[in-house]
């Protein structure tokens, strides 16, 4: 059985009262014709990196969205990507908060070039952090 493609639909809301007036707004992005999705809860160390995602060409070019999300209550997470050419990129993840993305390229300032994303590791400031994490893509 082929598996039907679906549209990925992403809500951010932000909501804030200061003084009686409302900030704030609904974003919601439809991503269409997603036809694969990995969603997975790992335990990921300080000791060494763990690897969620491992994009080849295809997987480069297929890309529509990924989200990672520190459970721990506590601790930082380090999330690390790394690009098909030379780039690498690092973003820290508070505890608690989450890093989503609809873009697979970020600036390679070693090549004075946009890389593409081609691995993406996480590590844990101390002691073991659960993740979640969710990839979709065409």
């Amino acid at each position: 059985m082929a598996i039907a493609s679906s549209t990925l639909i992403v809500t951010v809301t932000e909501n804030l009262k200061l003084n009686g007036i409302y900030y704030g707004n609904t974003i919601t992005k439809s991503i269409g014709s997603c036809g694969e999705a990995i969603q997975k809860a790992v335990p990921v160390l300080h000791t060494a990196n763990k690897n969620l995602l491992l994009l080849d060409a295809t997987g480069q070019t297929n890309f529509e969205y990924f989200r990672v999300k520190n459970c721990d209550a506590a601790n930082f997470l380090t999330l690390t990507f790394s690009g098909a050419v030379t780039g690498t990129k690092k973003v820290k993840i508070l505890a608690g908060e989450s890093y989503e993305t609809t873009c697979n390229e970020f600036w390679d300032y070693t090549a004075g070039a946009w890389d593409t994303l081609a691995r993406l590791d996480v590590r844990a400031d101390s002691g073991t952090c659960d993740v979640e994490f969710l990839y979709v893509s065409k």
